[in-house]
C-alpha cells in the first residue's frame, strides 16, 4: 500500500497506488497487465487497479463499515488510460476533495 486516505467524517478510505511509470500507458479494468510504450519497447507490469483490489480485501477488516476507494495515481504522466479513479497526481486533491459535499 502507498498511500491511505483516511475520512473519517464520511467513514471512507482511498487506498491510493503510485505509479511513477512514463511514456504511454495502455490497460483495461480487466486486464492482468498494462503496457508500458517508452522509446518504442514495450514493458509489462501487473495492473495497479487490481494490484489495489489486494490491498483493499486485507485493509477491509481494520475499517469495518468504511466505504474503500481504489485510487490509481500517476506521477509525472498525463498519458494514462482514462478509466475511472485512474488519475493523475494533478488530480489527486480535486478527486478526494469531490467526497467531502
Amino acid at each position: 500500500i502507498d498511500h491511505l486516505v483516511i475520512y473519517e467524517k464520511y467513514k471512507t478510505v482511498f487506498v491510493i497506488e503510485t505509479k511513477r511509470w512514463s511514456g504511454k500507458i495502455i490497460g483495461k479494468r480487466s486486464d492482468d497487465k498494462w503496457k508500458q510504450v517508452l522509446r518504442g519497447e514495450e514493458h509489462w507490469y501487473r495492473n495497479p487497479i487490481k494490484q489495489n483490489e489486494y490491498h483493499i480485501s486485507k485493509l477491509k477488516n481494520k475499517y469495518v463499515g468504511y466505504k474503500m476507494i481504489n485510487v490509481v495515481v500517476f506521477v509525472n504522466n498525463d498519458n494514462i488510460p482514462k478509466l475511472k479513479n485512474v488519475i493523475s497526481q494533478d488530480e489527486l486533491y480535486n478527486f478526494i476533495m469531490k467526497y467531502n459535499k
